[in-house]
């Protein structure tokens, strides 16, 4: 048997998910994920010779993907597409539509807008509300009253007259915006990973420019992955009571591990250093009792097992082997989970302090003829903000004992 330790190396940090792994199965796609550990470079990295953590480094500047794990951001990484642009070359237009978002790894781009100068009385078109006539503008704030012919009217600032076209063409403005570099400000069109709307400005090559490409449907593919690892902590008892923000902080450093038949994950005897979720498989619970050795249960796919080492580190009492030939599971570390969110053990004690469960039951805890805990308690809380009782009034069974005159 390989100890479990020997295969952290397989860590998968490249898995392909693109839109077919989205259409797969959880259980294909989990097989799909292991199936990546030690694949090749990235096309991107190789074009750009850059790491793939200098690419995880670069994608992780885009809000919208800071939001994805450390596995689905290698996975992003690997995922991107090299292209090529000449100087003077328009990547693409203000008002196109697209699903890509690009990081310029050599040369220079840049924006312009097309603004329009609309005046009372100018006659516009919108794409949804149709023709209409500008009736206000104001310029603290700017603010550009539009009257549609069908009845309605609406107020635009300048970040959203792009939506305006004067239906007598006139000729605009076009004003550079923004420049794209390499580590300077490097991406551009993120907006149209999650949002299916127009483009809001023109990219133009000013240099011969390569760029990265990550396409919407690899980022909503990895995004529902991140979903899913969500979801799937969100289901064990052990995180009951973790806020969303906790949950997601756990789910973005889980890692996947892929183990062969009759391969340890843990070994009796050993000190825990991390805890794992069954994804895809079998597992089976041994333990050693002088010569012989005893199967104590199994483990099916989104159970937990390990967590003692979260909790407090100590030795396996059983060793747990992988059945059958695809078994993979989730992992988290230790000192992964503490870097992020502190020790379980304490958390688990703030957590239970705000269980409602426990505030229920502490409520309708031992009181006294006046009602329960949390009635008698209260009670004693207006008391004392109105004066009425003395000061050192006994507790009994963590309840204040009150006074007749209560």
């Amino acid at each position: 048997k390989m100890v479990a330790s020997e295969r952290t190396a397989q860590i998968a940090s490249v898995p392909a998910m693109a839109e077919e792994v989205v259409a797969m199965t959880e259980e294909a796609a989990a097989a799909e994920v292991s199936a990546a550990v030690g694949g090749p470079a990235a096309e991107g990295a190789a074009v750009s010779g850059l790491t793939l953590a200098q690419l995880s480094a670069m994608l992780r500047r885009v809000d919208l993907l800071n939001a994805l794990g450390e596995l689905e951001i290698a996975a992003a990484a690997q995922e991107l597409e090299t292209q090529a642009f000449k100087a003077g070359e328009v990547i693409y237009r203000q008002d196109d539509h697209g699903g890509d978002c690009f990081f310029v790894v050599a040369g220079e781009c840049y924006a312009t807008k097309q603004l329009y100068t609309l005046e009372e009385g100018t006659r516009v078109i919108h794409g949804r509300r149709g023709i209409g006539t500008v009736t206000e503008v104001t310029d603290d704030p700017s603010i550009t009253l539009v009257v549609f012919d069908q009845g309605d009217s609406h107020r635009y600032t300048p970040a959203s007259l792009h939506k305006l076209k004067p239906v007598v063409a006139v000729e605009p403005k076009v004003l550079e915006v923004m420049q794209y570099r390499p580590g300077d400000h490097p991406f551009f069109g993120e907006r149209a990973l999650s949002r299916n709307e127009p483009r809001p400005a023109t990219i133009t090559c000013r240099t011969d420019v390569t760029v990265l490409r990550l396409t919407a449907d690899t980022f909503l593919g990895l995004r529902r992955q991140q979903d899913r690892k969500e979801d799937m902590l969100r289901r064990l008892a052990l995180f009951e009571t973790f806020s969303d923000d906790q949950i997601h902080q756990l789910a973005c450093a889980l890692q996947i591990l892929k183990f062969h038949d009759k391969e340890a994950i843990m070994i009796q005897g050993e000190i825990g250093q991390h805890f794992y979720i069954l994804n895809a498989g079998e597992c089976v619970v041994t333990r050693k009792n002088g010569n012989s050795e005893e199967e104590i249960k199994r483990y099916f796919r989104g159970e937990l097992f390990g967590e003692k080492a979260l909790l407090q580190g100590t030795v396996h009492e059983e060793t747990v082997t992988a059945v059958g030939a695809q078994v993979c599971v989730w992992s988290l570390s230790r000192e992964a989970f503490e870097t992020r969110l502190g020790s379980l053990s304490q958390l688990k004690k703030e957590q239970n302090l705000t269980d409602p469960r426990r505030l229920i039951s502490d409520f309708y805890g031992k009181g006294d003829s006046h009602g329960p805990a949390g009635t008698v308690v209260a009670q004693y809380a207006k008391h004392v903000a109105g004066g009425a009782l003395a000061k050192g009034a006994p507790h009994v069974h963590g309840v204040v004992e009150t006074s007749s005159s209560m």
